[in-house]
């Protein structure tokens, strides 16, 4: 990569985060490593709309721009009236790279895949070793080409005071208890049905930790997995909130917050749960923990057949999914309490 010669003359930079709220999650360990190796320069974070919450209280970050999803046009228009010094992709799609290049962005920093060599000019390899660390690790990796890295970066969500004050008051209304033991769910995924442990194991599971824990369930999901979130409340036995599509992602980090451990499939709440401080139950199917694993307090609990990880968001061989089929209630409870007690 070629070096910037002074990055004292940095003063406006703005950083394209992903497009997943997991992925977003994973990055924010570098934006908090850009901070440290900027020291006053002005950093603007661009996302799309949606995930822009995400970055709203961050105190690393000047200003936070939501994009419509308007596509490249758009996001080279705000770019170029932005008047950056330096742009850091850490997408590593076509299209945000032309944005930059389109914009006249001075120093464009990112991975030089999917074609986007020449649209960058500070153009950083992907290659087997870097596709091979974890997400956060890839992240940082690329941050690192502007500066030294010191000390451990948290990937923490802050949620702010509001969104605790609106989560507080809807966990009350839906019949939460202050005290005793409090477990989450997240039973979605958007990326497809791949990484989805099937639905009514839990409820098993929630089953299992009523009878033999006292707890109380809490079930979280995105707006389109409503359905899926009173499919697996309904089985429910005991304390239950279904809080299913009912929050943005501000009011779900702070509701998940109260929770002691929260169990989900490789998802973006998931990673919310762990930015959040809570201990997590990763469930993995298709997927590889070492690359996606949470970055706080964890337990995984996988089954390792032939094919995976294969990556897919439906499975090649039709409707099986070994990979997920094959992991037990009573595995993922051990792993629930193990964290609990820990």
């Amino acid at each position: 990569m070629k070096s910037i010669p002074d990055i004292s003359a940095i003063q406006k930079v703005v950083i394209r985060v992903p497009n997943w709220i997991g992925d977003t999650v994973m990055a924010v360990p570098a934006v908090m490593a850009l901070r440290d190796i900027l020291g006053d320069a002005e950093l603007t974070v661009l996302a799309r709309a949606p995930l822009s919450l995400l970055w709203a209280h961050n105190p690393a970050v000047d200003s936070v721009f939501g994009l419509a999803g308007k596509g490249v046009r758009e996001e080279a228009a705000f770019l170029k009236a932005g008047g950056y010094d330096l742009t850091v992709l850490l997408t590593n799609s076509f299209g945000t790279a032309l944005s930059a290049w389109l914009a006249g962005v001075p120093v464009r920093l990112g991975y030089t895949c999917h074609g986007r060599r020449m649209l960058l000019n500070r153009g950083v390899r992907r290659d087997a070793r870097v596709r091979s660390m974890h997400q956060a690790e890839q992240y940082l990796n690329l941050v690192g080409h502007l500066g030294a890295i010191e000390g451990e970066k948290d990937a923490r969500v802050w949620a702010g005071r509001k969104a605790g004050r609106e989560a507080d008051s809807m966990l009350r209304e839906s019949g939460y208890e202050e005290g005793g033991l409090t477990v989450g769910l997240c039973p979605g995924a958007a990326y497809g049905p791949a990484k989805r442990w099937p639905a009514g194991r839990f409820t098993e599971l929630a089953n299992a930790l009523v009878r033999k824990k006292g707890a109380q369930i809490v079930i979280f999901t995105g707006g389109e997995e409503v359905e899926l979130a009173a499919d697996v409340a309904r089985g429910i036995f005991g304390r239950k909130i279904n809080l299913g599509g009912r929050t943005d992602l501000l009011v779900l980090a702070a509701a998940m917050k109260r929770c002691d451990v929260v169990v989900s499939n490789d998802t973006g709440t998931m990673h919310l749960a762990s930015a959040s401080g809570v201990p997590v139950v990763g469930i993995f199917g298709s997927t590889e923990p070492a690359r996606t694993s949470p970055l706080g307090k964890h337990a995984i609990v996988r089954s390792r057949v032939h094919c995976s990880p294969c990556f897919r968001r439906t499975c090649r061989k039709g409707l099986n999914y070994e990979c997920m089929e094959k992991i037990t209630v009573e595995e993922v409870y051990k792993a629930t309490v193990g964290l609990i007690t820990k």
